[in-house]
């Protein structure tokens, strides 16, 4: 595989809660589905030059997934933008990547 590229849709900041019993079942279960434990695993199995995960964490997208409201979108769209500059040298690295030829 020359090239593995995730891209999540984003997530808000972690918040530490005290959590009930029942809180701390479906935090199990969701850690035996979750992205952040896949992209835990490929950290593991692929080099950094052939995995590329990508994903805003702000509190901007601490929202319903059927959003709407103008603010709260440009708020997840100023984020977005802000992590891609903070990330600009790992993107330039992907674009070569993706533009070089495939290795055989």
């Amino acid at each position: 595989m020359d090239c593995l590229v995730s891209i999540g849709t984003g997530a808000p900041n972690s918040k530490n809660q005290t959590k009930s019993v029942k809180d701390y079942i479906l935090s199990v279960i969701e850690s035996a589905t979750s992205v952040q434990r896949v992209d835990e695993i490929m950290k593991d199995f692929l080099s950094p030059d052939v995995y590329y995960r990508f994903n805003v964490i702000d509190d901007a997208f601490d929202v319903i997934l059927d959003e709407t409201r103008d603010e709260r979108i440009e708020a997840m769209e100023n984020a977005s933008r802000n992590y891609c500059e903070s990330i600009s040298d790992r993107l330039d690295e992907l674009s070569k990547v993706l533009n070089s030829p495939a290795k055989e």
